[in-house]
């Protein structure tokens, strides 16, 4: 309970006194209602004050304190605390230890996470948490250097600290004395005297000093040509934060400056911090951030996803690169005065910065970041000289989609923090494996490899204090299992802003653009005009818009106003040349134009007019080629309906249409009701003396096509002539297509590519070969009808095509492919291999890769295939066809950069017009642009520009991303990579449910030779993707089912996994005796039961903090030390209970006192981890 005298000693005055000292102000220079925020008071102050509340019995939330601001706000805020001060939550206090100087003790959650990290186990490990700098001085006496380091080093115990193999933290009473080693390069040349240092910059730039042994820091003194100094520093940040290379440093100038003045001690120590911490986790605070956490958790973002150069899986050891950007003095003091009018911190600002910069480049706008803080929390002013790493970590929430503008952005991170940091009890690192449990990742790299770390608020920094021996010409921090460390401090009164970056991850031009544009939103806010507008993101993102790959404007060489115009003037032009070819039929292209026009004045007859719906009903056939012409020479639009479909799909089809009238060949098939014309022979031989009247014009329809609804109901695109005819147009010429050319009509009426082949065909006079209806998917019959009719020209989607490469290579044929001058694919990805084959048997065919939705009129996108990049994944999608501009977009419709992940949005002529009588889809797909006015498709396509080639890379639906057991997943990347094993041509993914076991990824492959084994391709893949991403069953398949337009049935493969599961689902084999020791050891930690021997410990609930128990739990009924790192290098259970009968040569036999006395000390360190935990 708080007496009369603590509440008398946190008086108005006290509080005004504090404020001038950390303002630097005066105290008549402010009122006590003014928000000290705006006056320029930090975050890291407010904390202090709270902390000297808090030692004081005074608990108060740190965000009551930041929201109050004032002086007389933070009165209240107190006086509120004293008067329910019985009911507040107790904290421990430091208190000095008694324990001697030789005692070891816990390591912080962030010290055992940078520990850990040195294991090159996990993924971004192998690397030490570590610092260099590099100083030029004028002038150093090596002597007294060396002398002053040692004083420094007796004064301070942390710097006489080692880790011990057991992970515990040790200070040693004495040390010897540190020698600093001098190189003389005096008489060396400039550039030899340069390379040795070079030398020595190598050596410490990314230094992994062992733990376990002292000294954790190494010092190199180099005396360079012309009598200049460069002092190395190199230092591990286990034994130091920030603020303790500050006060180290500042003692060892101080102790250089004047080897007669006193070194400070304290009488509190490192190890005092670290009891308070185990001790806070008893307490109703600790218990009340649990709480939040888990609650919060819920629905928590996982850390941004940006491009990189590799998967994390690929780096090896991580090499880290340093960029530095500067934003001067001046303008830095006016971005704080624009901030501070808002009441931001600069700290919150910056947070902000990064987040929304990182979104730009992110997948998702909504994610997390890491942000570190410099806890010395409940402690004393003697414990704020005390050198440690006192660094806690805390997760920050960061939705750049709820945000328009910079000030909104701001201030919403700020509030954020501020709930967050009332619930600090809880470390980072707990809520980190929390999230790591949630997404089932327990050994990759922290759930947000993006930190962000602000030593702002103190006027000054580390690099300010080094300074004080010279320039400070080189610096850099490394830290396991991140990919970038980001920090704001301030040098000279200059903001400095550091980005330590995996070299492996993004290359040096992709930070520079964004520390570049970082530079330039940071000196836009120092005026107050770019805090409340969105132009501040959009403006910069324009400048990676693809202008020259989206100008694409082009005008035909023959101008046409409908999409038969071509026909029209094709049959006029070659009446007697064929067609169309299809079973024993060959027309003429007079009679083709004949039959339509008199099917068309029959129409007409019956009161068709333009913008009528016509349904086309019929199988296979050129019945559909005379309808279709016969439609649009009406006026009307066609809507082809495949009589494959069941009746009441046809059904949902026919009542979204209105159509009245429908074209059959078959006058006994159900007509649903419509007026209906049958299409017969005897049309071939009418000469009709009349052409069907047409008034409409290029922007009516000219057809609607269903494709299937994400609701279960079909989409019926509208798409108008000009925008059809734009397409067809431009793709023959391009190609240049001509009248020799003749197109095997594979695809069915109702898909968009058959489309192209009857009017871009019979555009340039050439003719149509359709199957017979019977033997439409018989790659045996397509090959007759190439070699006898003389195809030239295959449209496709890329399932029919290895369908017919599938059937050449049975024959032995495959050169026969050489009949083929244009392949052109599209609809579903491409396998590599396909392609191989066919530029390998065709060498002279065209081979395009072509692209885009139904919605923008077949095609809006293509690739000419000339030759195949062995690092390809897959065909690039390409470039924009004429007329066509393709836009990769963020989330606020921004251009995203190049080579960055985006929605595509497509925009120019081939637009469709919307969906058929569903104007709410239409207006939510089909939408115009806040800023350019342009009207785009939302394709719902994932993208990117490539940065080196200038064309697109089509990434899949960003509805094909799914999540598998909380981790996202796009199952395009697993097919591809499947496919590029030497012995698969064809593959699948699909994430299924397996019951009461969640969620299981599973394969399909088609491999070459039998002897593959779903063992074999599973290993291979485990090379290549994150052990999550590696299909748990492969299942192999003689031919993949095919749905009708083609593409690959994902639905019928279900049939196949439900079956293979039910083969494989059997009990688990009985476990052996160690092994139940292990089951009941890991039931207890996890709060479940364990029953399977091949479980493992992180897919039931394990992460990297409970490891670090099961390795105590485990070395206490072991012969030999069980550590934390043999728990992810064994983390079954079957492996663990080898480790406990002694199988691991790699841990030496030790004898049985030895192994008496580990126990003894184990059941020490168990009772005492327990505690703590």
């Amino acid at each position: 309970m708080t007496n009369q005298t603590e509440l008398h000693s946190w008086s108005q005055n006290r509080l005004i006194g504090f404020a001038a000292e950390v303002l630097e102000a005066e105290p008549d220079e402010f009122s006590t209602t003014e928000n000290l925020i705006e006056l320029g008071l930090s975050s890291l102050t407010l904390m202090r004050l709270c902390s000297q509340l808090e030692q004081d019995g005074i608990h108060v939330s740190f965000s009551a304190m930041a929201e109050a601001g004032s002086i007389e706000g933070w009165q209240k805020v107190i006086e509120a605390s004293l008067e329910k001060a019985h009911e507040t939550e107790q904290v421990p206090t430091v208190v000095p230890s008694t324990k001697t100087t030789n005692d070891t003790f816990p390591l912080t959650h962030v010290q055992r996470a940078y520990w850990l990290g040195r294991n090159p186990h996990f993924e971004l490990g192998g690397v030490a948490a570590h610092g260099y700098l590099e100083i030029e001085a004028e002038s150093i006496s090596p002597e007294p250097l060396q002398d002053a380091l040692n004083r420094v080093i007796t004064a301070n115990p942390m710097l006489r600290a080692i880790i011990t193999e057991d992970g515990e933290q040790k200070v040693f009473e004495q040390v010897d004395a540190y020698q600093i080693p001098l190189h003389d390069h005096t008489h060396l040349g400039d550039a030899t005297a340069h390379e040795k240092r070079e030398d020595i910059r190598k050596e410490l730039w990314q230094q992994v000093l062992p733990a376990d042994r002292w000294p954790l820091f190494e010092i190199q003194l180099n005396r360079m040509p012309q009598n200049r100094w460069v002092i190395h520093i190199s230092f591990d940040i286990l034994v130091f934060d920030l603020w303790s290379l500050e006060i180290w440093v500042d003692q060892w100038w101080n102790a250089y400056k004047d080897p007669t003045a006193p070194i400070p001690t304290t009488q509190s120590q490192f190890s005092d911090h670290v009891e308070h911490l185990v001790a806070l986790r008893e307490s109703p605070k600790y218990q009340a951030a649990e709480a939040y956490w888990e609650e919060r958790l819920k629905n928590f973002p996982v850390g941004p996803e940006l491009p990189l150069l590799a998967s994390p899986a690929e780096f090896g050891i991580p090499q880290f690169e340093r960029k530095q950007i500067r934003l001067q003095k001046e303008t830095w003091l006016k971005v704080q005065e624009q901030a501070n009018k808002r009441g931001l911190t600069a700290s919150a600002l910056l947070m902000a910065v990064y987040g929304r910069l990182l979104a730009v480049w992110a997948t998702q706008p909504h994610f997390c970041l890491v942000t570190t803080l410099f806890s010395r929390d409940h402690a004393s002013e003697d414990m704020l000289s005390v050198i440690g790493d006192f660094t806690s970590l805390m997760l920050l929430e960061i939705d750049c989609a709820a945000a328009s503008n910079m000030s909104e952005l701001a201030k919403g991170v700020q509030s954020q923090l501020w709930r967050d940091l009332d619930h600090r009890a809880l470390s980072g690192v707990e809520v980190l494996a929390k999230l790591a449990a949630r997404e089932n990742t327990p050994g990759r790299a922290l759930e947000s490899p993006f930190v962000f770390t602000s030593a702002l608020g103190t006027g000054r920094s580390y690099l300010d204090a080094f300074g004080q021996f010279g320039k400070v010409v080189d610096a850099a921090v490394q830290t396991p299992q991140l990919l970038v460390d980001h920090q704001a401090l301030e040098e000279n009164g200059d903001l400095v802003l550091n980005w330590d970056y995996v070299s492996q991850a993004f290359s040096e031009d992709q930070v520079a653009s964004m520390t570049q544009v970082q530079l330039s939103w940071l000196t836009a806010l120092a005026e107050s005009d770019a805090w409340e507008t969105s132009e501040l993101f959009a403006s910069t993102a324009s400048n990676w818009q693809r202008v020259e790959q989206n100008s694409t404007d082009w005008q035909p060489t023959v101008q046409h106003q409908f999409l038969h115009g071509p026909f029209i003037e094709s049959a006029a032009r070659t009446p007697d040349a064929i067609a169309v070819i299809n079973e024993d039929v060959s027309i003429s292209y007079q009679a083709l134009d004949r039959a339509s026009d008199a099917l068309g004045l029959q129409l007409q007859e019956m009161g068709a007019k333009s913008g009528d719906f016509i349904v086309v009903h019929m199988p296979k056939g050129w019945q559909q080629i005379v309808a279709v012409l016969a439609i649009l020479k009406t006026g009307a639009t066609y809507v082809p309906v495949d009589p494959k479909l069941p009746p009441q799909r046809v059904s949902d089809i026919l009542k979204q249409t209105t159509a009245q009238t429908m074209l059959v060949a078959d006058a006994n098939i159900d007509t649903h009701g419509l007026e209906s014309i049958t299409v017969t022979k005897s049309m071939l031989e009418l000469k009709p003396s009349a052409k069907p009247v047409n008034s409409t014009t290029s922007e009516d329809l000219a057809y609607v096509l269903f494709t299937s609804g994400s609701t279960g109901t079909p989409k019926g695109v509208m798409i108008e002539h000009r925008s059809a005819l734009n397409t067809v147009t431009d793709v023959c010429e391009r190609n240049h297509l001509r009248s020799l050319d003749r197109c095997l009509m594979v695809s069915s009426l109702s898909f968009d590519l058959s489309v192209y082949d009857v009017f871009g065909i019979l555009g340039v006079g050439g003719a149509v070969v359709i199957p017979t209806n019977e033997r439409a998917t018989d790659p045996e019959h397509w090959h007759d009808l190439i070699i006898q009719k003389e195809v030239t020209v295959w449209n496709s989607v890329p399932a029919l095509l290895q369908l017919y490469v599938d059937f050449l290579k049975g024959k032995n044929t495959l050169n026969n492919l050489t009949s083929l001058n244009h392949v052109f694919l599209s609809g579903d990805r491409i396998p590599l291999e396909l392609c191989r084959s066919v530029k390998t048997h065709a060498p002279q065919c065209n081979l395009v890769s072509m692209g885009g939705p139904t919605e923008t009129s077949i095609w809006c996108v293509e690739h000419v295939v000339k030759d195949i990049d062995p690092a390809w994944t897959s065909i690039p999608y390409g470039v924009p066809l004429s007329n066509h501009q393709i836009h990769i977009l963020d989330h606020a419709l921004n251009p995203r950069p190049d080579g960055v992940p985006g929605e595509m949005y497509i925009s120019g002529l081939g637009v469709g017009r919307g969906y058929c009588n569903d104007k709410e889809k239409t207006d939510a797909t089909f939408i115009t642009h806040p800023i350019s006015g342009e009207r785009l498709y939302r394709s719902g396509d994932w993208g990117r520009w490539d940065q080196e080639k200038g064309w697109i890379e089509f990434l899949g639906r960003s509805d094909g991303q799914v999540k598998l057991n909380g981790l996202r997943l796009e199952l395009g990347e697993v097919e591809t990579l499947m496919t590029r094993h030497s012995e698969v041509d064809m593959a699948c993914a699909l994430v299924v449910s397996d019951g009461s076991k969640g969620d299981r990824l599973v394969g399909f492959a088609r491999r070459q030779t039998p002897s593959l084994t779903e063992a074999d391709l599973q290993s291979w893949l485990s090379s290549h993707l994150l052990p999550s991403f590696v299909p748990g069953v492969i299942l192999f398949l003689d031919e993949f089912p095919l749905n009708p337009n083609g593409k690959i049935d994902r639905k019928s493969l279900l049939i196949h996994v439900q079956k293979d599961l039910g083969r494989r689902s059997q009990n688990h084999r009985a476990a052996g005796e160690e092994e139940q020791k292990v089951m009941a050891i890991w039931s207890e930690l996890l709060g479940h039961d364990i029953d399977d021997p091949e479980s493992n410990f992180f897919s039931v609930g394990g992460n990297s903090l409970l490891a670090t128990r099961l390795s105590t739990m485990l070395s206490e009924v072991s012969p030999t030390p069980v550590s934390t790192i043999k728990v992810f290098e064994c983390p079954t259970v079957s492996q663990q209970s080898r480790l406990l009968l002694g199988n691991d040569t790699d841990t030496p036999a030790r004898s049985a006192k030895n192994n008496a006395s580990s126990r003894r000390e184990r059941q020490q360190k168990l009772r005492r981890l327990r505690k703590s935990n």
